[in-house]
């Protein structure tokens, strides 16, 4: 209680005092109870009482000061200050203001501080002030100098109002009332612009500008625009990647766009297009917009995929993506996009600023012409450009089409082969067949459309050869096929040669399988035949005989196209043959028969080789020549006028014989006369061993020694060689009408016989129907004329075929 008491009493005595007024600096007065102090701006502090305490622990401490503030005496505030503290005091007009800071609070010494009682109280007080300029009145915003900018995918917007203002910017699609995008711009300012960006090019859109103050919000009337349109800029056109057949077509656009090419050859006017369509309006509406954008520009818009909506509706997830490195590959579009776009991978090829198109199945060595077109909102085409396809060179190509895995000796391998040049311009300058036999072997086949080959042009690629090997065994047998740029290409067969079961006494390699043969003249033997004096049929059709094989190796030459021909026989007395000629009409009648036409490659070889036989013994007088007169002269007067030459054999053939005369035997009966004896033929060397009348000679003599003979001579060698050519016992055989001998055959592809009638080289060719006539006791008889039971070849006598399986008979 005494402490209050105390505190009351100081108030009421301070109250009543009034002290000087001391300034410390920095706008800083030591200002006493009472006091009052004027600022620079009129105000007036007066201090009007302290608040103390006393602690007994630190002495007396002050709490608060009560001020007065007053601006022309006026009062404006009594303010209550803790040390340090501040408060602010207006006018009230608004126009003027102060702070009041109490610093410190202090005392002085009193004269009895027992009394606690201090004479003066003072407080550190810091004045400040200021001049506050109220707010101008209050104006409305009005907008100028509206302005829209637009490019491909953004708008350049600038604008001034007369006071600065916050603003808005409401994006709309020309079709849509409802903002699709709201932009809100930052800070105050009288003048703005602002760049829309993300927007669709070639698109229409309005947009609507808000400016705010304090105040209000005014918005501007609507204002169109329309972006600009996309029209590629095309660049960096090239080729790359040249083939003989294809080439890759690569250019540049400054913005994604779609691609195609234009292509033709060089000189053509009508164009090729890759793809055939590709339509835009379809794939523009998936379009990436603006992609330079960052997103701290456009938070709204993927920096990789973003685009404006369309009619409103966002594009979310993004229509497809543009990885951020594009590389140019190799690609190649293989459809027709014409209608709506389905396959957004599709998109990812096609929409892009690096294009590259694959073209293919173009021609070797062919220089073409090409432009580039890409379309955005517009099309573009390039200028046009050519390359040359490159020359690729191929080797040759060779294929052994067909050949027989195995094979009988004595019998020909008939092997199909292809082969030609794939290169432009290119064409086969050798192509050889090679095996090992009695040593290398080789031949050259000739291909169709070439005079040499029964083969027409209608099989240009193709061959047939017929190749016969002396010794069993496993045979490799390789084409090799070179063209004129000096490439070569190979291919090989292996056939197994089976060992030799027939003609096995003689080295004999062209002799048929059916036979029942095994030796030649004079060993031969088998069963006996007779047309004049009677001999055994392996005598008469020497199949097994060596000496003959040149014969069918001619023939197979011939039809090899090879025409290696043998020299035999000896040209002589005047005949001219020619094996070529010979080979020629086989040719031409192999392609008359046309086997080709099934490509029974052995069928053909069998006809051309039978045809260039019946032609060589025939009317082509190679084998054989002349008629052997003589020999009918030493038998009987009727061949002679009347007069037999039996001791002077005459007349002399016109052939190759070999000996330098020809005897003729007979008895003689004195008185009665001389009589002739039936022929003989025994020697190859002794003519003195023969008796030359009417004898039933084996082939190998009627070739070789006589190189004539009579009818029955000319049946036997062509019975013979076609039988070692390949035909069977029952396709070949020798038949008889009264008075004459000829050949029956069966042709490959035909369903009948025909008739062959090589005699005195007058014939030479296959015929149907009855051919010629002649008399025999009396009667007139033609070729159907043949006696039933008078056929033969080297399995001896047999039945022959019925009229009805002759041609014409």
């Amino acid at each position: 209680m005494k402490f209050t008491c105390i505190f009351l009493f100081f108030a009421v005595l301070l109250a009543s005092q009034s002290w000087a007024i001391t300034h410390i600096g920095d706008g800083t007065y030591k200002l006493y109870i009472g006091d009052i102090v004027k600022s620079s701006n009129n105000f007036e502090i007066q201090l009007t009482n302290i608040s103390w305490h006393y602690n007994k622990t630190q002495g007396t401490e002050f709490d608060f000061a009560s001020y007065d503030v007053k601006r022309s005496s006026t009062l404006l505030s009594e303010l209550e200050l803790y040390q340090n503290e501040e408060d602010t005091v207006s006018v009230e007009s608004g126009e003027k203001n102060v702070t009041v800071t109490a610093v410190s609070f202090g005392y002085e010494t009193a004269v009895s501080m027992a009394a606690y009682i201090p004479t003066k109280y003072y407080v550190y007080t810091k004045v400040e002030s200021e001049t506050y300029e109220p707010p101008p009145p209050v104006i409305d915003v009005e907008f100028s100098g509206i302005s829209i900018t637009p490019s491909k995918f953004s708008a350049l917007v600038a604008w001034s109002t007369n006071v600065s203002s916050t603003a808005k910017i409401f994006l709309f699609n020309r079709s849509s009332s409802v903002p699709v995008k709201t932009m809100s711009l930052t800070g105050n300012s009288a003048a703005r612009t602002y760049n829309l960006t993300g927007l669709r090019s070639d698109t229409g859109y309005s947009i609507i500008i808000q400016a705010c103050t304090d105040n209000s919000c005014v918005n501007s009337t609507p204002r169109e625009f329309t972006t600009l349109p996309v029209t590629p800029v095309i660049s960096d056109v090239h080729v790359k990647s040249v083939t003989n057949d294809s080439a890759i077509i690569g250019w540049e656009t400054d913005v994604p766009a779609d691609a195609r090419v234009y292509y033709r050859k060089h000189g053509e006017t009508d164009w090729n297009v890759v793809p055939p369509a590709l339509n835009w309006v379809a794939i523009s509406k998936f379009f990436i917009f603006n992609l330079s954008d960052s997103v701290a520009e456009n938070p709204g818009i993927d920096s990789l995929s973003g685009a404006m909506p369309s009619e409103g509706a966002s594009l979310s997830p993004p229509i497809f993506q543009i990885p951020s490195v594009i590389s140019q590959q190799e690609y190649s579009i293989a459809g027709d996009y014409v209608s709506e776009i389905s396959d957004l991978e599709i998109l990812k090829i096609v929409i892009r600023n690096t294009h590259a198109i694959k073209l293919y199945d173009l021609d070797d060595n062919v220089t073409y012409q090409y432009k580039v077109s890409s379309c955005a909102d517009r099309c573009v085409n390039s200028s046009i450009y050519t390359f040359r396809t490159d020359l690729t060179i191929l080797d040759p190509y060779a294929n052994i089409v067909f050949a027989p895995a195995t094979i009988d000796h004595g019998t020909s391998a008939v092997l199909t082969l292809s082969a030609y040049g794939r290169n432009p311009g290119g064409k086969l300058t050798n192509v050889k067949v090679e095996w090992d036999d009695w040593g290398p072997e080789s031949l050259e086949p000739v291909f169709g459309g070439d005079p040499k080959s029964f083969i027409s042009d209608s099989w240009p690629t193709l061959s047939v050869i017929s190749i016969t090997f002396r010794n069993s065994g496993l045979h490799n047998v390789r084409l090799t096929v070179t063209d004129n740029y000096s490439r070569t290409s190979t291919d090989t067969v292996s056939i197994n040669v089976l060992p030799k079961t027939k003609c096995t006494s003689t080295s004999a390699i062209y002799y048929p399988q059916d036979t029942s043969c095994t030796n030649k003249w004079p060993n031969s033997g088998g069963a006996s035949i007779s047309y004049n004096n009677g001999i055994g049929a392996c005598h008469a059709f020497e199949v097994c005989d060596d000496n003959l094989d040149y014969m069918i190796a001619d023939a197979e030459n011939c039809c090899n196209g090879d025409r290696t021909f043998s020299p035999e026989p000896l040209k002589n007395r005047g005949y001219g043959y020619d094996k070529n000629n010979a080979c020629n009409w086989a040719i031409i009648n192999t392609m008359n028969k046309d086997p080709m036409s099934a490509l029974s490659s052995q069928s053909s070889m069998k006809m051309c080789k039978a045809s260039y036989l019946v032609y060589g013994i025939g009317s082509q007088a190679i084998y054989m020549k002349d008629y052997y007169t003589a020999e009918g002269c030493c038998k009987a007067s009727s061949f002679c006028e009347g007069y037999p030459h039996y001791q002077s054999w005459n007349p002399w053939p016109q052939s190759n014989i070999k000996f330098n005369e020809l005897w003729c035997y007979w008895t003689d009966w004195g008185l009665f006369g001389k009589t002739p004896k039936n022929g003989w033929y025994h020697s190859d060397t002794n003519p003195e061993s023969n008796n030359n009348a009417l004898a039933d000679i084996p082939a190998h003599a009627s070739v070789n020694t006589m190189n004539t003979g009579t009818c029955v001579d000319y049946s036997f060698v062509v019975t013979t060689a076609l039988r070692k050519a390949g035909f069977g016992k029952n396709e070949i055989m020798s038949i008889r009408t009264p008075g004459h001998l000829y050949n029956i055959v069966w042709l490959p592809g035909d369903s009948k016989y025909s008739f062959i009638d090589t005699v005195g080289n007058n014939g030479g060719d296959f015929f149907t129907g009855p051919g010629w006539e002649w008399k025999s006791g009396g009667k007139l008889v033609n070729h159907c004329s043949y006696e039933s039971n008078r056929c033969s070849n080297d399995g001896g006598m047999k039945s022959c075929p019925a009229k009805s399986q002759v041609y014409g008979c």
